[in-house]
Formats: C-alpha cells, structure tokens, sequence
C-alpha cells in the first residue's frame, strides 16, 4: 500500500515537473522576442561560441601569469612582438566587459539595467582593477608590473567549467541532482589544481628571496641555478606542494626560513581542509540514488 502511494506521489511531481518544463520552454521562447534590440541572448549560438573562447582566455591567464611573474626574464627575452599579443589579449577583456552589459539571461535579466546590476558589484570592480591598469602598465613598458595585476581575473575560476556545463546541459542525459554532484567533484579536483600551480609558483618566489646566504629550500638543497633550469624547478615545486597537500609529507625536503616554514603550515592545514571537503563530495558522487528519498529529492530539484 505504501509502495503505491509513494508511486502515485512521484508520477504526479513528474506531471508537474512536465508542466513547469513546458511553461518555462515558452517563457524562454518569448524573451528572446521581447528582449530590447540591444540585448543579446546568452542561449544564442554566438554567445555559447563567445563563452567556450572566454573559458580558454581564462585557462591560459590562470596557466602562464603565475610563471610569468615567477620567471619574468623569460619574458624579457623574448621579442617586443609579444606586447601586440598582450593587448590583443587585454582587448578580449575588455570586449568580455562591454558585452556582460548586453548579455540578457531569460527570464531573470532582460534589460541593460538588470544585466549592469547583475554584474557591476563584484565582478565589474575586480574586472576594471584587473583590466586598466594592466593596459596602462604594459603600453608603458612595465610587463612584470601588470602581471601582479591579472592576478585578479582569478576571481573568473568558475569559468573553467563552462565547457563541462555545456556538455551537460546539451548531451548529457545525467539528472540535475548527479549533474550537480560531478560538477561538485570536477570544481574540487581542478580546484586544488590550479591552487597547487599558484602555490608552486609561490614557493619558488619565496626560495628565490636569498641567493646569496643559501638558506632557502633552493640554496640550501644545493638545486641548480633557476635561470635555464626553470622546467625543472617547477615540477617538483609543484610535486612538493601535492606532496605536503595530501599530508603524506615524506620530509626529503623542507623550508629553511622563517617565511618558509609560515608557507608550509599554511599549506598544511589546507590540505586537512581539502581532504575533508574531497571525502564529502565523492561520499555525494558515489552515494546510492536509488531509494525514494533520492528519488523525491531529485524530482523536487527539477522542479
């Protein structure tokens, strides 16, 4: 008798759920109708296309302006050509700036006023703070400068996803619930990634601090000079970052200083936190989904 009611119960939240899909697929028709003609809608091909480009400009800020301020003579070794690629690369900021203002996304934002409110605080500040200056700063000359200044644009890590989004959402036949979950995961795992890199970057800045005492990690562990060998310094910086990220902390090598020893007890006590939250999120992937709990839970999120 139970099993029927539960039954009954979840074929109707289906019905509804149908309803709601078939109102919101008219609603979402219609916008795209009404919008004003200076809108652009964020569903339409172009701006999907615009998205995916977006999504690898901001994968190669988040790659190369770590190393760049990590080893800048590389930087300066190579020809002044570079600075037209730089701006071109500031110019598609910018033009992702101006369009955040024409972007509609039906039914919630429809109008210039409700985009520019959607995306003037934070992101319009921290965007503006990442892209004037940098311009400023590479037109007259001082790259090594404007990198401290694309650090910013890391406030745009979710951005990441959008290619995984995308997939998704159109092909992939996966629940929102389960959807959810991997995205979960996949935002943890490339997380911890990304912070790794930057972190990597960041013990070598600090070994780099005495190079003539000997007593940071890069001196004092007799390691080759940095310049010409900037490949092999950084992999097992980031080999050592991971190594003390997942506790194992083998203890063959170590900080010197004081700075390095604050860095490494900051790292540590991140790596508990990323265990923790790492446990959780697979325990959520991995989880049975086949009881009537799960199952009214994931009806009650579709609608």
């Amino acid at each position: 008798m139970q099993d029927d009611v539960e039954a009954d119960f979840l074929v109707n939240i289906s019905q509804n759920v149908s309803v709601v899909d078939d109102d919101e697929a008219q609603d979402s028709d219609g916008d795209d109708l009404t919008l004003p003609w200076y809108m652009i809608s964020n569903k339409k091909l172009s701006m999907i296309l615009w998205e995916l480009i977006f999504s690898l400009v901001v994968m190669f800020n988040m790659i190369t302006v770590p190393l760049m301020i990590t080893f800048p003579w590389v930087i300066e070794e190579l020809s002044t050509n570079i600075l037209v690629f730089e701006l071109c690369f500031e110019g598609i900021w910018v033009l992702q700036i101006i369009l955040k203002f024409v972007t509609a996304e039906p039914p919630i934002i429809k109008t210039f006023t409700e985009a520019a409110s959607n995306y003037f605080f934070p992101m319009f500040i921290l965007d503006l703070l990442a892209t004037a200056p940098s311009i400023g700063l590479l037109v007259t000359g001082r790259r090594n400068m404007a990198k401290y200044f694309m650090l910013i644009r890391f406030s745009h890590w979710q951005q990441f996803f959008f290619p995984v989004q995308l997939y998704f959402e159109k092909f992939s036949k996966v629940g929102k619930a389960k959807r959810r979950r991997y995205m979960n995961l996949a935002q943890v795992f490339v997380g911890v990634l990304i912070l790794g890199h930057v972190c990597a970057c960041g013990w070598i800045i600090i070994g780099k601090q005495d190079e003539t005492g000997g007593t940071t990690w890069l001196y004092a562990n007799d390691f080759p000079d940095v310049r010409g060998n900037e490949s092999f310094i950084f992999w097992f910086s980031y080999y050592w970052i991971f190594e003390v990220f997942t506790t194992v902390g083998y203890g063959d090598y170590s900080g010197g200083t004081n700075l390095e020893w604050w860095y490494s007890i900051f790292l540590e006590f991140f790596g508990v936190a990323f265990n923790s939250i790492l446990i959780g999120v697979m325990s959520g992937v991995f989880d049975d989904n086949s009881g009537y709990e799960s199952l009214l839970s994931a009806k009650m999120d579709e609608l």
